[in-house]
């Protein structure tokens, strides 16, 4: 099934001197699987001043059939302005939870997940002959 979806939230977005928060909407479409009960999709994030980010994500999903709410893990990567307002959420991986109400609403939390490995760690052959 595909499905679109509109909502709203706050971004605290890290900084070296003071969490700023940022209030924003949201837009997007997702495909969804009620075999696998899992979705991927795609959202466009926007503050207030206008900049926008794209998350590209994955949830699996249970479902309890006696309240028609569900619970489900989400994944998600973050593309954006490298130089703007929202440039901490730049090429970010994030995870978290969804807590999927019967009336169809979803709360969604984010936390970073942080790898250790980063774009900057991997070299092309190419560049690695370069080096030698």
């Amino acid at each position: 099934m595909s499905i679109t979806f509109t909502g709203n939230g706050t971004l605290t977005l890290p900084n070296n001197s003071i969490d700023t928060i940022v209030n924003f909407t949201s837009n997007g479409s997702a495909l969804i699987s009620f075999v696998t009960q899992s979705a991927q999709g795609t959202e466009t994030i926007r503050t207030e001043d206008g900049e926008t980010a794209i998350a590209t994500f994955y949830e699996i999903v249970k479902f309890n059939p006696a309240t028609r709410g569900g619970n489900g893990i989400i994944m998600a990567e973050i593309h954006t302005n490298p130089a703007g307002t929202l440039a901490p959420l730049n090429g970010m991986i994030l995870i978290g939870i969804d807590d999927i109400q019967s009336n169809g609403e979803s709360n969604v939390t984010f936390w970073e997940w942080e790898s250790r490995i980063t774009n900057l760690d991997i070299l092309s052959v190419q560049d690695e002959l370069n080096l030698q």
